[in-house]
């Protein structure tokens, strides 16, 4: 996989999206700007400065099967093997099913923590999904994210690292 900051590189959106506008295009990114706010300030919460695998919030991620993709994810934890993962992602519905008739993205949000079962598999189990959302629109779709994102962000604040680990252990 190849991962370029969305911030930093400015790349073309039109692998994950399809043709765009140049207005469709400034739309969009606007939205994935405020995204990326978001992220880097709910990383802030747990005292990082940092989101993503390219450091400054969404990525566009280039699989070698061709599959494309844009997700961040906040990690924080409490030691080495207590982490927890917020993470976000927006994909072509075609990305995991068939080739649809119709253009669609499905936007996707989870949180993974770090096994703590007694009989410890060196895994992060997801823990809680969002329900996922699919539309049917670019500009839709970046929105969904970030309403998605923001939906995550309040779980993360509401309840504390180790709720989300106790879901990853034994006696959930």
């Amino acid at each position: 996989m190849q991962t370029y900051s969305i911030k930093k590189t400015n790349k073309r959106l039109q692998p994950v999206f399809g043709f765009l506008t140049p207005e469709e295009d400034s739309e969009i990114r606007k939205v994935l700007s405020e995204t990326d706010t978001a992220l880097l300030e709910f990383a802030t919460y747990f005292g990082l400065d940092h989101a993503g695998w390219e450091r400054t919030g969404l990525d566009f991620n280039w699989y070698e099967s061709g599959h494309v993709s844009i997700s961040s994810f906040v990690e924080t934890g409490i030691d080495g093997n207590q982490m927890i993962s917020f993470g976000v992602s927006l994909h072509p519905t075609w990305f995991y099913d068939k080739l649809p008739t119709e253009p669609e993205w499905r936007i996707e949000a989870e949180i993974y923590a770090d096994c703590q079962h007694s009989n410890y598999c060196g895994s992060m189990h997801c823990v809680y999904e969002l329900p996922s959302i699919t539309c049917t629109n670019p500009l839709d779709s970046v929105k969904a994210l970030h309403k998605i994102f923001v939906d995550l962000m309040k779980l993360g604040t509401e309840k504390p690292i180790e709720y989300w680990l106790q879901l990853a252990g034994d006696n959930p």
